[in-house]
């Protein structure tokens, strides 16, 4: 286990609930001698998330890997924690929990939003769901009597993603249409890398770090997610048509 600097606070990673042990398992546990909350603890990581984040920006900067604007639409100034919360899943047998991440406030807010725009011409990297389309194109499906429409699901899906894998699947979509973003590849490796990896947010008062796999509520959870998943769904739509 790693131990946290004198001045800097220290990380705890404790099971939140039964339900959300497939995320705890994503998250790196150091030790502590304070399990309170504070104030002053509080006050102290999110200055000290805020100023990580803006030195790597402000480096980039100074570099020209990215311009004037882009550094001001991305930095933010975090004024409270990104907190994890548990959405109950109502439809489920036990009501399990949902891991959710709540980010508005937070150094990563802006990060998200602004690094998630660039992939809105990325097919498959939102995905829009409507239930009203979904049941008429149903209805008006025809079977034949040696065929079956099924529905896969995928247990904990965010949580179980591969970051690293993610993450380049999703450069490569990127970088791969016509119309590429200016800022160079490597350069936008390291913002979203800095945007969703080792995210560190609060529950219950005590605070948290991500190891792997991404957490729902984070605007780039969505699109990593869809993306990985996507790149794996002509070999799953290949086994079961078979």
């Amino acid at each position: 286990m790693r131990q946290s600097s004198k001045n800097q606070p220290t990380l705890v990673q404790l099971e939140i609930e039964a339900a959300a042990k497939t995320y705890a398992k994503n998250v790196k546990q150091t030790p502590s001698d304070n399990l309170t909350d504070s104030v002053n603890l509080t006050d102290s990581v999110i200055k000290k998330i805020e100023k990580d984040i803006s030195k790597e920006l402000l480096a980039m900067k100074k570099k020209d890997e990215i311009s004037e604007a882009l550094y001001t639409r991305l930095r933010s100034t975090g004024v409270q924690p990104s907190r994890l919360y548990g959405l109950a899943k109502v439809h489920k047998q036990g009501t399990p929990l949902r891991p959710v991440l709540s980010l508005p406030g937070s150094s990563y807010d802006q990060l998200n939003k602004t690094l998630a725009k660039y992939f809105d011409e990325i097919e498959g990297a939102n995905i829009e769901t409507n239930t009203q389309m979904a049941k008429e194109n149903l209805e008006k499906t025809e079977l034949d009597s040696d065929e079956s429409i099924i529905s896969l699901d995928v247990k904990s899906l965010y949580a179980n993603v591969p970051l690293k894998e993610a993450l380049e699947i999703a450069l490569r979509r990127l970088y791969e249409q016509v119309n590429p973003p200016e800022t160079f590849r490597k350069t936008m490796k390291k913002l979203l890398n800095l945007a969703v990896s080792k995210l560190q947010c609060k529950c219950n008062g005590l605070w948290y770090v991500q190891k792997d796999g991404i957490a729902m509520g984070a605007s780039l959870a969505v699109i990593l997610a869809n993306l990985w998943l996507k790149e794996y769904e002509p070999a799953l739509k290949k086994k079961y048509q078979n």
